[in-house]
């Protein structure tokens, strides 16, 4: 049997959205709402940026907490950026955008990152990477928070 590309990209896309849906894997049901409404807006002035090794230690940022920021143990791909901004989440106004990043030459493939709103911390955002199957992978990454 022979797929075609779209095919093979809309079936890899309903797996991934499976395994989070249904319960499968360490953030399970980690897909949001469909929409969402924020209450306050956003103007992109950069309030806090980190460069962040994949063991999670930092290589370099702006207005981090280094307490804050750290590998989530047991979890691989799994992150926490501490910000000293107070109330970061989204819907407070922070924007948050993420992307994997050397940190030096060459390049790194097949990695994604995504942030969210960190659960139980308001002053900093959870990142998870993963590689094409969907699965944790450790990877260095740069963040920048805006507002």
């Amino acid at each position: 049997m022979v797929l075609t590309l779209t095919t093979l990209i809309a079936v890899v896309m309903s797996v991934a959205w499976a395994r989070a849906a249904f319960g499968f894997g360490p953030f399970a049901n980690s897909i949001g709402p469909l929409a969402v409404t924020l209450v306050t807006g956003n103007h992109g002035v950069a309030f806090g940026t980190a460069a962040i090794n994949s063991d999670g230690s930092i290589a370099k940022c702006f207005n981090c907490v280094p307490s804050h920021t750290f590998h989530i143990s047991g979890f691989t791909g799994a992150y926490q950026v501490g910000f000293n901004q107070g109330n970061i989440t989204a819907n407070s106004g922070f924007y948050r955008s993420v992307q994997v990043d050397t940190l030096s030459t060459g390049q790194i493939n097949g990695i994604t990152c995504s942030t969210a709103d960190r659960s139980g911390d308001v002053t900093a955002v959870f990142i998870q990477c993963t590689n094409g199957s969907g699965t944790g992978t450790d990877s260095s990454f740069m963040i920048t928070l805006t507002r």
